[in-house]
């Protein structure tokens, strides 16, 4: 009787173990809400209305590439980008495609508002 019960509660901690990973995997995915929260503070210096990149967008911009761990993830990060500086009137877009390299970053895409996402 003992082995059983030590069994099942083997069995459910298991299944714990398992839906709670699934779960992080889940609360994990990113959100254009998310992409906005870290990017925002870089509109500014995008649309030139100041003429360097706050910190806090450097900080941001690090935060998500930290943040996009996976294919999706970096997809995700890109349409989200990619939306709103579509719709941005003043965008400098040689200011929001240097926004990697002068925030030490390295991302798979060149920040436009005509960027391929699917890498």
């Amino acid at each position: 009787m003992y082995k059983v019960v030590v069994l099942q509660l083997l069995a459910m901690l298991s299944l714990v173990m398992v839906a709670s990973e699934l779960r992080g995997h889940v609360d994990a995915a990113i959100t254009c809400a998310d992409v906005t929260r870290s990017a925002s503070s870089c509109i500014l210096y995008v649309t030139g209305a100041v003429a360097g990149a706050p910190t806090t967008c450097c900080a941001g911009i690090k935060n998500l590439n930290s943040m996009a761990t996976t294919r999706e993830d970096r997809q995700t990060v890109c349409g989200c980008i990619k939306a709103s500086v579509q719709k941005m009137k003043n965008l400098h877009p040689d200011r929001l495609s240097g926004l990697p390299h002068l925030c030490g970053v390295s991302i798979p895409y060149q920040l436009s508002p005509t960027m391929d996402c699917s890498r």
